[in-house]
């Protein structure tokens, strides 16, 4: 038996013996809808809540929204406005961008805040 078999059966032999794992609380369980917690975090950062009504469309809901912007730049197929961002691939191409329109990755309930990176708004000065 060479030094490395010796050296790995000793371990074997000294192994601790498998245990179940603890139980975790869900301390998640007593917290308020996230809705609505991210609707309360958002309001205290100053930002609006825009519930988009079902007879309207997106882009009719944010020139409503936006009545003096003239140029609307989306990374969103809902949403065509006046600027291609497929076709922009140096940022100071944007500078003019009244409306920038973005999907987050996803929110963050108790912050009121969404995570937006490269990935959602190709060039990052829409974002």
């Amino acid at each position: 038996m060479n030094s490395r078999d010796m050296i790995l059966s000793r371990l074997r032999e000294v192994s601790p013996v498998p245990r179940r794992l603890p139980e975790v609380p869900m301390f998640d369980s007593a917290l308020p809808p996230e809705v609505k917690s991210f609707r309360k975090s958002l309001d205290r950062l100053g930002g609006v809540w825009c519930p988009l009504p079902e007879d309207t469309s997106l882009e009719q809901f944010v020139r409503s929204r936006f009545r003096d912007a003239t140029v609307f730049c989306s990374a969103t197929p809902e949403f065509t406005g006046t600027r291609d961002i497929a076709l922009v691939d140096d940022p100071r191409a944007l500078d003019d961008v009244d409306v920038g329109i973005v999907r987050p990755a996803f929110a963050v309930a108790e912050t009121g805040s969404i995570w937006l990176s490269e990935a959602q708004y190709n060039v990052n000065a829409l974002g």
